[in-house]
């Protein structure tokens, strides 16, 4: 794909290259190369730990981005701020701490459902380093007086107004994160947003992968939420979750994630390179046919 795209920039002006890189990219229609959608952007960024899954680095541009929309940074508009939030200064911080356990009871909660949203993108802020280990992992009451006091970032305001910090308002902040992702980084309006489906020889299914040799019978796949979410390869292509099986990747998938989810990037058949299904069916595609085939489900 990358290599289809410098070939395609070596042919245009060099100062259209940000509108050919969008063009070509609006263009994609496999599986693995389509411009997601804004719904699924919005399941995968708000159902991940990304504190976890995403470089710092990154993770803080993101954050830094949603500031800057925040203050009015638009293109065709006058801010509302007078400067940009300053870049690779602030760090990431939780407002409920990972060390939540000292002050911030837990009540009827599941211990682990609130470990995780801990590190989803609606606990997340900017501070200083300086103002990061004030914060540390003080009470609520404390961390909310000191954000108010201490920040400029109009990030910590969904956060601030609150009397009480916990699993919902997370969710509740990470919904209204995302929609602004959305508007940082729209789709194009060439892009539909899902894989176009261009079917050549049938559909393609787990079975052929066996019967290629890129999978075998047993082989234990991992799914992108962690260790926890498993399923088995069977031999007529199903896959088996908890002993259930299922006939299709994405069934599987949503056996575990318990939403719509695209099981081909889902499930990874190597964890730590990061090879999910869609890439090895990819290079199923490419010996078949050089015609991108994705009429997968």
């Amino acid at each position: 794909l990358v290599l289809d795209l410098l070939g395609r920039l070596r042919t245009e002006p060099r100062e259209q290259a940000g509108d050919t890189v969008r063009d070509f990219l609006a263009a994609q229609r496999a599986i693995t190369a389509y411009w997601p959608g804004d719904a699924e952007v919005s399941a995968s960024v708000t159902g991940t730990a990304i504190y976890r899954r995403v470089a710092r680095a990154r993770l803080r541009m993101t954050l830094e981005a949603i500031e800057d929309q925040l203050r009015g940074y638009r293109p065709g508009k006058t801010p509302i701020a007078e400067q940009y939030m300053a870049r690779g200064s602030c760090t990431i911080e939780h407002v409920m701490p990972q060390g939540w356990e000292t002050h911030w009871p837990l009540g009827e909660r599941d211990k682990q459902a609130r470990d995780e949203a801990v590190q989803t993108i609606g606990n997340l802020t900017l501070v200083t380093q300086k103002l990061n280990s004030t914060l540390s992992n003080n009470p609520w009451a404390i961390k909310r007086e000191t954000l108010n006091a201490r920040s400029v970032a109009l990030l910590k305001a969904d956060v601030t107004n609150k009397d009480h910090w916990g699993e919902d308002e997370i969710v509740a902040r990470g919904a209204a994160m995302v929609a602004l992702i959305s508007e940082v980084w729209p789709i194009p309006d060439a892009a539909p947003g899902v894989p176009t489906v261009l079917p050549l020889t049938g559909k393609i299914g787990v079975a052929d992968l066996l019967a290629s040799g890129a999978l075998h019978v047993g082989q234990v796949l991992t799914g992108r939420g962690g260790s926890q979410q498993k399923c088995t390869v069977l031999s007529d292509g199903g896959l088996d979750v908890a002993g259930v099986r299922y006939g299709t990747p994405s069934g599987a998938g949503r056996a575990v994630t318990q939403r719509p989810t695209n099981g081909w990037w889902h499930w990874l058949v190597d964890e730590d390179k990061r090879l999910c299904l869609s890439d090895l069916l990819r290079e199923y595609q490419a010996m078949e046919s050089e015609q991108p085939i994705v009429d997968v489900d």
